[in-house]
């Protein structure tokens, strides 16, 4: 039961992240609520992200990627630890 919470909870942040990434293609309602959210449970890792890795040229934004890497790193930690 313990591996499936972790489970979910692992891939609903890389949901969340690729969601995230989407959006900023698209032109959305930042009012929007399910947009909020998912800025809001996104932004602190992209945040944190972005204080240590600036955009590449002023605009590329890599984090998201960054941030998916470093999620699976923990994963596999997290499971050896656990599990």
């Amino acid at each position: 039961m313990l591996f499936n919470l972790v489970e979910v909870l692992f891939q609903a942040l890389y949901i969340l992240l690729i969601a995230r990434t989407l959006l900023s293609w698209i032109p959305h309602t930042p009012n929007h609520v399910i947009v909020q959210w998912i800025y809001k449970l996104t932004e602190p890792v992209l945040g944190k992200l972005r204080e240590m890795i600036p955009p590449i040229g002023g605009t590329l934004d890599i984090t998201p990627i960054i941030a998916y890497i470093l999620i699976g790193l923990i994963q596999k930690v997290v499971y050896q630890l656990l599990f």
